[in-house]
């Protein structure tokens, strides 16, 4: 029962700080030439990744990954969709979210270089007043 009370009270905080400004809809890390991306629907939850750099002809091989959970209990955890990609761009993109008044969905973009270059970034959206309000992490 307290985690579902800590649950509401994050969607509510949510809806407080980004009540009457528009929803983010990308998040991009620059780090030199490299540019990592997750950019999600704010209509349908979807989302697509992006990695690729301006410098280099590396080949990068990427994942994006959608998991989550709702109050309902009936998928919570679960990956609901995934995609991979290669080159430069690396270009994924994920079927994701629920239909549910309060869910939560992480997308994990990782990705790896031929030149050696890892990461990851990942994107928590939680789903107020039927939209999803999301953060980069």
């Amino acid at each position: 029962m307290r985690k579902r009370g800590l649950r509401l009270a994050v969607v509510l905080a949510a809806v407080g700080i980004f009540a009457g400004s528009s929803l983010p809809s990308a998040s991009a890390l620059t780090i030199g030439p490299l540019t990592a991306q997750i950019t999600v629907d704010t209509s349908g939850w979807d989302a697509t990744g992006y990695v690729g750099d301006s410098l280099t002809n590396a080949n990068y091989t990427s994942v994006l990954t959608a998991t989550g959970f709702e109050t309902t209990g009936a998928t919570n955890g679960v990956i609901l969709d995934f995609d991979t990609g290669s080159g430069n761009p690396s270009l994924t993109s994920t079927d994701g979210g629920f239909d549910s008044q309060y869910a939560k969905v992480v997308y994990t973009l990782t990705w790896t270089s031929v030149l050696g270059t890892t990461g990851e970034l990942t994107k928590v959206c939680v789903e107020a007043l039927n939209q999803p309000i999301c953060t980069i992490s």
